[in-house]
Parts: structure tokens; C-alpha cells; sequence
């Protein structure tokens, strides 16, 4: 069905050919610091998607399949980080990590979102960038995790500005507890040295493209990327204001078919109550609830806004299979 999509479908509006219009604008003005659109400086998003579509551009020339297949990319990278999470989290369920990945990609919300050209496939590699640094400075102390946690933290900024941090900053902040049970306890006092260390980093990259953009675009555009469009929309959203309980009702929808499954939700249940002490599943846990709650508190909601915490979610989902195979009449209460 994505596949169809992908190659018949025309770009959509509003999202897909606002930014196709953005990037093709900047590749006129031959200007690929400050996006435009319409002839003025257009400061909702940061460039790195728009970069990418230069990129394949500048390749292969100017085109209309490259930025169909950007998403697809993204999707099947993020498929394969989560499956390298998996293993990681659990080196004994060889099961979980092929479940994870096939979770993820089957669900509602990703088939929707994965072959569309939205920012938030490309912050939800960014974040798995960043967490999957998480867990290997967890698992062996080095600390040349910690710049790679950075360029998850840069990246994600250039990709969608300081929503990233939502994505990152649970379960950086949250490491006590979903380690106490680990395969090993770090210092505290450098473990969060280290976050410290990775969000400069990642403020440090961003600021590469923030500083002289801000001075090329402009009083305006400087007041807005800095403030007004980045963080100013997580304090008070301009748009799509909802309810906080809105995600809770729609999840179900959004991670169909698995979570209409009656026996899969008994089995995540057991999972979550009898492996409470499982790190893996601890960091998981609070990856996805720290994403939900906080965005739940934001006033505007999307749909994709929650994809970075899809894997988590497929991760869960995953787990609780390879421990409990549900093999006769999968679909029956």
C-alpha cells in the first residue's frame, strides 16, 4: 500500500507542497542558508530536510521522486535502529529485535506518515540517533557516546528546532531509575556531565547554521527562529490546540492494528508487571510516556507529532511477543 502511494500519489497540500515550494525556492535564489517562501524568509522550520532535498538534487538534478523517497529512507533507518536498540536492550531475545522494527513499520501512524514528506520522520531518526548513544554510554561508560548523543541533539534541532529535547531528555534525565536494574551503574555525577556535555555539542552544531542565518535573514527572522518559531511554540502553540487527553483517546487508532489486539494487550501487561525490574523495558517505558505526557501538555497536538516515540512503543509491543508467542487464533479476546 506505501509502496503504491509512493508512486502514484501526488504531493499533498498543505505540508508536502509548502516544503517542496520552500526548497525549490531556496534552489533558485541559489540560497541555502535562509529558507524563503514566497519571497520572504520563511522561519517555521529549520533547513535540514530542505538540505536533504538539495542533496538528492544536486546528484541527480532537479527532480520529483528524490523527495518521495526521503521519508522511505528515513523509515527504513529508523526500522534499523530500533532493531539494533532491540538487541542491545535485550542480547538474549534475538526475537525482540526482529519483532521491534516490523511492529513499528506496520502500524497506522508509520504507514501513514513514513512515505509522506513531514519533518517529524526525520527527527525520529534524529532522536534514535541520540538515544541509541544513551544506551551505549549506559552499557560501556565510553564517552565518545556522548558526541554522538550531541549530533542527535544537533541534528534534531536543525531538523525541527528544541522539540528533540522531548524526545531525548526523559530518559537521559530519568537514567537512575530505568538503570538501577542494568547491567552496570554509571557515576551519576559524569553521566549528566555527559548530557551536558552532548546538549552543547548539539546547541554548538545548531548554532553553525542559527548565527548566520539569523544575521542574513534579518531582525525578523532572527526574533523568530530563535524564539518565536522554536521555543516559543512549546511553551504556547499557535495551532491545533486539543485537549490533554487527546492522544491517549486516539492511540489506539494511531498504533493499529496492535493495540486493538486483545491478547497482545493482556501479554504487554504481564510483561510490564512481571519484567518492572527489565532496564530494557524500563527505557522504554519512559522514553514513550515521557514524549506523550509532555506533548499531551503542549497545547498543539498532530498525530506525527508522536512519531519519535513509535519505536519505544514497537519495542514494548515487540518484547512482549518474543516473551509470550501468542501462536493459536492470534486475533480472538
Amino acid at each position: 500500500l506505501g509502496g503504491v502511494a509512493l508512486l502514484t500519489r501526488p504531493a499533498l497540500p498543505l505540508d508536502e507542497t509548502r516544503d517542496l515550494a520552500v526548497a525549490w525556492e531556496m534552489w533558485l535564489r541559489g540560497d541555502f542558508l535562509v529558507p524563503f517562501k514566497n519571497g520572504e524568509a520563511y522561519s517555521h522550520k529549520p533547513p535540514l530536510l530542505f538540505w536533504l532535498i538539495h542533496a538528492g538534487w544536486w546528484v541527480a538534478g532537479v527532480n520529483d521522486w528524490w523527495p518521495r523517497l526521503i521519508s522511505p529512507l528515513l523509515a527504513l533507518g529508523s526500522a534499523w535502529m530500533t532493531w539494533r536498540l532491540a538487541i542491545r536492550l535485550w542480547p538474549n531475545s534475538p526475537e525482540s529485535a526482529r519483532l521491534a522494527p516490523l511492529v513499528m513499520l506496520s502500524s497506522l501512524l508509520w504507514l501513514v506518515y513514513g512515505q509522506a514528506l513531514f519533518f517529524d520522520v526525520l527527527i525520529a531518526l534524529c532522536a534514535l540517533i541520540g538515544l541509541t548513544a544513551l544506551v551505549e554510554a549506559a552499557l560501556t561508560g565510553q564517552r565518545r557516546w556522548w558526541a554522538l548523543f550531541g549530533l542527535g541533539v544537533g541534528l534534531g534541532l536543525l531538523a525541527k528546532g528544541p522539540a528533540v529535547l522531548v524526545h531525548l531528555l526523559p530518559a537521559a534525565l530519568l537514567a537512575p531509575w530505568w538503570l538501577r536494574h542494568g547491567p552496570r551503574m554509571p557515576s551519576w555525577p559524569r553521566w549528566y556531565a555527559g548530557i551536558g556535555l552532548g546538549l552543547l555539542l548539539g546547541i554548538g552544531l545548531a548554532l553553525l547554521w542559527a548565527v548566520p542565518a539569523g544575521i542574513h535573514g534579518g531582525q525578523d527572522y532572527r526574533d523568530a527562529i530563535f524564539w518565536g518559531q522554536t521555543a516559543g511554540r512549546m511553551v504556547q502553540s499557535f495551532a491545533h490546540r486539543l485537549p490533554f487527553w487527546w492522544y491517549l483517546a486516539v492511540l489506539p487508532l494511531l498504533l493499529f492494528p496492535w493495540l486493538l489486539w486483545p491478547r497482545l494487550l493482556g501479554g504487554l501487561g504481564k510483561t510490564l508487571r512481571d519484567d518492572s525490574r527489565d532496564w530494557g523495558v524500563r527505557f522504554a517505558l519512559v522514553w514513550f510516556l515521557g514524549g506523550l505526557i509532555i506533548f499531551s501538555a503542549i497545547s498543539g497536538k498532530q498525530p506525527h507529532y508522536l512519531l519519535p516515540e513509535f519505536p519505544a512503543a514497537a519495542l514494548l509491543i515487540g518484547h512482549a511477543l518474543a516473551r509470550r508467542p501468542i501462536r493459536s487464533r492470534p486475533w480472538s479476546p
